[in-house]
Order: structure tokens, then sequence, then C-alpha cells
């Protein structure tokens, strides 16, 4: 059953891809895998159609012209994250659509498990705790061989994006911002290492067992930079709180515990 937020997703990503067709992926896709069928999965991103197998053992992606996967920087991210990233090929396109496979890491968007995570404690320590590992994966097994980019880069780009926060904030949170300007060359030096980082790291591409808490996989790379270590680590926040309609942003009566797992079981 295709719920509205997917249909909505699905229209837009072939409206914009237009000749493609969903028969003419899920028909390819069929022939690609071998399977009887395929159905989307639950959640679709902006410049993609992702299918499942009847089996839900693999899945295919379509991916729009401008949104095509650096497959060799890949090679590197699932060489440093393991058993966190799905493994991709890349099996041609149709028509102008780049066409991927990669198996099915298993387990639900979190989004999905909230409700299992917020009735038992011991699952979301799971979580924190596998988040930790994930992030202690980019500081122990990234290569020095990858190739990085001038560190000046993103020097450049923190400070003007600090400086731009800085002059729209309130002043009681100035000083704060000045701080972190002045220790900004401290995180690119080249005692501190670059790796690859997810930008975003939200409750949709992180994938958890419902039964255990365990991180199962995290999807969408596309976006990922190289950056200074810890740059994603506010994906940390999204387990630590919830987003509600009436107060917005609140924290679990235990984030605090469960912010000093993470960085007990990071070191």
């Amino acid at each position: 059953m295709i719920t509205s937020i997917q249909w909505y997703q699905i229209s837009r990503f072939f409206e914009k891809n237009a000749p493609a067709t969903q028969e003419e992926c899920n028909l390819e896709a069929i022939n690609i895998t071998g399977t009887k069928s395929v159905h989307p999965t639950s959640l679709q991103g902006g410049g993609s159609y992702t299918v499942l197998t009847s089996d839900e053992s693999r899945v295919v992606q379509f991916r729009s012209p401008g949104s095509a996967l650096d497959m060799a920087f890949l090679g590197y991210i699932k060489r440093i994250y393991g058993r966190f990233v799905p493994h991709h090929e890349s099996v041609g396109k149709l028509g102008e659509l780049h066409v991927y496979t990669m198996h099915n890491v298993g387990g639900v968007s979190m989004y999905l498990a909230l409700d299992a995570l917020d009735q038992n404690c011991s699952l979301r320590r799971a979580t924190v705790q596998d988040l930790a590992k994930f992030f202690a994966s980019a500081w122990n097994n990234t290569p020095a061989e990858m190739p990085c980019p001038s560190r000046s880069s993103p020097f450049e780009k923190y400070s003007d994006e600090l400086s731009q926060l800085q002059a729209g904030l309130p002043e009681r949170f100035r000083p704060t911002v000045t701080h972190l300007i002045s220790v900004l060359p401290s995180l690119l030096e080249d005692t501190w290492p670059l790796v690859p980082n997810h930008i975003d790291l939200l409750q949709n591409n992180i994938h958890v067992s419902k039964e255990t808490g365990h991180i199962t996989g995290i999807c969408d790379w596309r976006d990922a930079v190289i950056s200074p270590f810890g740059m994603s680590f506010v994906g940390l926040e999204t387990m630590l709180g919830i987003d509600t309609a009436e107060y917005r942003w609140r924290y679990h009566s235990n984030h605090q515990e469960l912010r000093d797992l993470f960085w007990e079981t990071l070191y």
C-alpha cells in the first residue's frame, strides 16, 4: 500500500524525469534482479526512485541525471564504515536515469521505530552505542590514500557560515559563535583527520531493528563530503529528543545519560 507521502514523492520524481515512467522502472528492476515483483520503499528521495524486491533482499534505485553516485567515493565509504553502508553496484542506465542495485540493509527507518525505542530505553541505548561505533569507524579506518580536498576550502566555507550566523543571531548568542570562529583553525590542522561525513543523518536515513535497537544500516550517501572528523556528530541529536508539534524540539528525560553513553562508547 502506497502512502500519500510516497505517492507525492514518486509523482514528483517522474514529473521531473519524463518520459521515464514508474512502470518502466519497475519492469527494469524485475529484469535486473530476476525477482517476481518489486514495490516502492517506504521513503523516497528527491532525486531518486527506489524499489525493493519481493523477497526484500535487494534494492534497485533509479537516479536522475544530476544525481549520479560517485562509485569510487562510495568504495572508500564502504571500506571505512563497513556493515553500516549498503554495497552499491552500478548496472547502467534506463534512458537518462542512472540505475544502481544494493543489498537491503534491513530494519526500518528510525522514524518508523520511534514507538519501540520510546517504550524500551535499552533499545535506544543500543542505537546510540551503534552510532558511536559508526563514527569511530571513520577515525579508525579512513585510509591515507583517499583523495582529500585542500583544508583551506572547508575553512573558508565554515568561516563564512559562522560569520553569517553570528550576524543574524541575538546579541546574547554572539560570544559563543565568536569563540567557535577563534578555534576553527584547530579543526583543520594536519593532525585532525579528514573523513567522509554523511551530512544528512536524519531519522529517515538511519535504519534500525525494532527488536534490538541496533543500527542495521545508514542510507543515502549521495551528498556525503570529505570534511573534518566529527562534522556529522549532529546526527546524535536526532536520537536524544523528539520534534513535537506543541513544544517543537523536546529532549528525552534520559538524554544526558544517552549523551554520556555515546561519548563513553566513542572513546
